[in-house]
């Protein structure tokens, strides 16, 4: 496990918009803006994997899904149209990963506060599948807040960060994991919290009661 200082266009978020709760943030916001963001609970994340693997790993996703579809020729149509479509919201997906590679696990409020507070994000990057069990010691020992995965191998975290991002399903079939597309994903939400900010900012999305914390972090960007 490794002890990170990332940067906002660093962290990419998941496609959940809107979904945060306004005083949590404020709590985070004012201590950090008065230089205690190392005080709080580092946030978690992991590094994507290079853009080949996930290429390959989108691709057999895919094919999974139309052959889900073999035996129901009426689908057929449908089913293509879906993994089209499905291959322009991965390359959105990758693209954004390129930009901000670390894919945040948790600790949504705490980077959305650093960020209004220009503050550094003190993160745990979770490497090896050891390191959750560390960061469930962690969460034991009260050193963190908690830990809302039961995952317990990196490329699952990676995994469903990716299938929650690009808004894929889960299904099993002969006791098996597998992952169909569907057609109207949050991918386009999908970015760095720099951009997150900035968008939410620009849109009046923040509740008026969040202004003095908008006003200070659109004094810092002059």
């Amino acid at each position: 496990m490794k002890k990170l200082m990332l940067k906002p266009e660093e962290v990419l978020c998941p496609g959940e918009y809107e979904q945060f709760t306004p005083e949590t943030v404020r709590m985070y916001f004012h201590m950090d803006k008065k230089g205690h963001s190392a005080d709080w609970p580092h946030i978690i994340v992991v590094k994507s994997e290079p853009q080949a693997e996930m290429v390959a790993w989108f691709e057999t996703k895919i094919r999974e899904f139309m052959r889900e579809g073999e035996n129901k020729p009426w689908e057929s149509a449908e089913r293509n149209t879906s993994s089209n479509i499905f291959r322009k919201v991965y390359m959105h997906f990758l693209n954004a990963a390129e930009k901000s590679p670390y894919f945040l696990i948790d600790g949504n409020h705490r980077t959305i506060a650093a960020t209004l507070a220009h503050s550094p994000i003190h993160s745990l990057e979770i490497e090896r599948n050891e390191d959750i069990g560390e960061i469930e010691k962690m969460v034991a020992r009260g050193d963190l807040f908690g830990f809302p995965h039961n995952i317990k191998t990196v490329d699952e975290l990676r995994n469903d960060f990716i299938a929650n991002c690009t808004d894929m399903y889960e299904f099993k079939r002969d006791g098996n994991k597998n992952w169909g597309v569907v057609k109207n994903p949050a991918v386009q939400y999908v970015e760095s919290f720099r951009n997150r900010v900035n968008d939410l900012v620009l849109n009046e999305k923040f509740p008026e009661h969040m202004a003095d914390m908008i006003r200070f972090y659109r004094e810092r960007l002059k």
